[in-house]
C-alpha cells in the first residue's frame, strides 16, 4: 500500500496535542466520520521501528454503540480498566472517543480493533 502522508491525516486528534507524537509515539488518531451516528474512523499502529516509533498503520471504524458493547463485554473487565486507570467504568463509555486509548493500553490493539490481516501503510 502507498504510504499516506501526514496532512492527509488533518483534522485528526490524538492522545497528545501534536498528530506526530499521537500517531508516532502512541500509535493512534481519531477523528469523527458521522456526529449523528457518534462513529471515529481511528488510525492506529501495528508496527514499530526499531526506535520504538510507529512506523506502520491501519484503520478501523468503531461507534459509541460499538464502544459501548465492547466496553459491557466480559473479557474486557471494565472494572479492572478503569482501576487501572483511577477511573470509574462509566467514564469508560463516557469518555469515547479519548478513552479508547485506555482499552488499547490495556487490551492491546488487536483486542480493541481485531486482527490487521496486511502489512498497513506507512504515513511520511
Amino acid at each position: 500500500m502507498k504510504a499516506k502522508r501526514i496532512y492527509d491525516f488533518r483534522g485528526f486528534e490524538g492522545p497528545d496535542a501534536s498528530l506526530e507524537i499521537s500517531l508516532f509515539e502512541y500509535g493512534l488518531a481519531w477523528k469523527c466520520a458521522n456526529k449523528r451516528k457518534q462513529e471515529y474512523i481511528f488510525v492506529y499502529g501495528i508496527r514499530a521501528s526499531d526506535k520504538g516509533e510507529y512506523d506502520r498503520f491501519a484503520y478501523s471504524t468503531l461507534s459509541l454503540a460499538d464502544w459501548k458493547a465492547t466496553v459491557n463485554e466480559p473479557w474486557f473487565k471494565a472494572e479492572s480498566v478503569g482501576n487501572y486507570f483511577e477511573r470509574s467504568a462509566e467514564t469508560l463509555v463516557k469518555g469515547f472517543p479519548e478513552s479508547l486509548h485506555e482499552g488499547v493500553i490495556y487490551h492491546g490493539t488487536e483486542n480493541i480493533f481485531g486482527t490487521c490481516y496486511h502489512e498497513g501503510f506507512a504515513i511520511v
